[in-house]
Formats: structure tokens, C-alpha cells, sequence
């Protein structure tokens, strides 16, 4: 079951360097967040980026590898624009902040 949707705002991407803004989980389920419809729980993690945009990294479902929302930080597939709002409760103005 997926964690609450994070409620995502233009204001939080204000200020300066990278950070974490929030990690979650999700099934990968066409209901939730569909990337391969294996039924896992999948790692996911929004981040700020320098320039007031983000982005959000999701676990492969395919590797073993991620133990850890760092680790899906780090080493994780970026979600594409059309998936933003499966798992982040996000307004139009804010997801053009989104890095492609």
C-alpha cells in the first residue's frame, strides 16, 4: 500500500543546494505506481534540485541491489513526467519544476 501522497508545493523548491523532500513507497501496480506490474513494494524518493526544480527516483523492480532510500537516491531510475502524479500530489505550475 502506498505511502500518503506527499503534497508537493512551488514554495519548497525555493532556497539554495540539493535535498531530500520526502520518501515514500508505492506498489508497482496499475493502480499505484505502474512500472512493470511485478506487485512489489517499490522505494521512492522526490529531491530538490539546484535550481528549484525536482525530480523523483524510483526503485527498479527488476534489481535486487536497492536496500535503501539512499541507494535508490544514488543508483535509482528516474520517474518520467507522466508518472509525477501517481505517487506526489503535485499542481500544474509546480510540475513544469519537474527535471526531465
Amino acid at each position: 500500500m502506498m505511502t500518503q501522497k506527499f503534497k508537493l508545493k512551488k514554495e519548497m523548491l525555493l532556497g539554495e543546494g540539493e535535498r531530500v523532500l520526502f520518501m515514500g513507497t508505492a506498489l508497482d501496480t496499475p493502480e499505484e505506481l505502474h512500472i512493470a506490474r511485478t506487485g512489489k513494494t517499490l522505494k521512492f524518493v522526490v529531491q530538490k534540485g539546484y535550481i528549484d526544480d525536482f525530480a523523483i527516483y524510483v526503485e527498479n523492480p527488476y534489481n535486487e541491489y536497492y536496500s535503501s532510500f539512499e541507494q535508490v537516491l544514488s543508483n535509482g531510475d528516474k520517474l518520467p513526467r507522466y508518472q509525477v502524479r501517481d505517487i506526489i500530489d503535485v499542481d500544474d505550475e509546480t510540475l513544469k519544476k519537474y527535471r526531465d
